[in-house]
């Protein structure tokens, strides 16, 4: 499956071998990116995930199910919220709906390039380290609400198709917003 952004370079990482076009990095020992896997095998990687894991999905296509899954496997039932090591979601398509929330990253988290075809809710998320969402597409709402990012922000030349609010965001590092269509900003320490 693509991720709509043939007008760029390739990928500097190996892609899934499983569907044409699909630009998605293996996962594991397979040959085939999360999205392609087949049950047994995603069971398989989902199983070998442990709270604070590092999650690599670059160029895939995930659907709200398959990131269900994904912070399910990484869940600290200890504290009851999915905690991440690094979570590279690079160039990924977000196909449906997406509701992130209660989640830690603790070494920070990088969407760049990802596109977001639906919704987006990102709630009482934790970011330690740097949060990256340069050239991320929102074609529709991006809703943030209670998060907290310990590190720097970036929107550099990220799209917004909707609405954008803001709501009980901490941000304690640098943010910087470069937007198309003339918007630029760039905040130290905002709360």
């Amino acid at each position: 499956m693509s991720t709509g952004d043939e007008d760029r370079p390739p990928p500097d990482w190996a892609t899934c071998a499983r569907a044409p076009g699909c630009i998605g990095i293996p996962v594991g020992s397979t040959d085939g990116c999360f999205a392609h896997l087949g049950d047994d095998e995603r069971d398989r990687f989902l199983g070998g995930l442990v709270p604070g894991a590092d999650i690599d999905m670059r160029g895939t296509a995930l659907t709200r199910i398959l990131v269900d899954q994904l912070f399910d496997a990484v869940r600290n039932t200890d504290i009851g919220r999915p905690h991440v090591g690094h979570a590279n979601f690079d160039r990924v398509l977000f196909a449906d709906d997406i509701v992130i929330e209660r989640t830690a990253f603790g070494h920070g988290a990088s969407f760049r390039g990802a596109t977001f075809t639906h919704p987006v809710r990102l709630t009482a998320n934790a970011f330690t380290g740097p949060a990256l969402f340069d050239d991320a597409a929102f074609d529709h709402d991006v809703e943030m609400s209670g998060d907290t990012f310990g590190g720097d922000v970036t929107f550099r030349d990220a799209r917004f198709g909707g609405q954008a609010p803001f709501s009980d965001v901490d941000f304690s590092g640098n943010v910087q917003l470069a937007g198309r269509g003339g918007l630029q900003r760039s905040v130290h320490h905002m709360r």
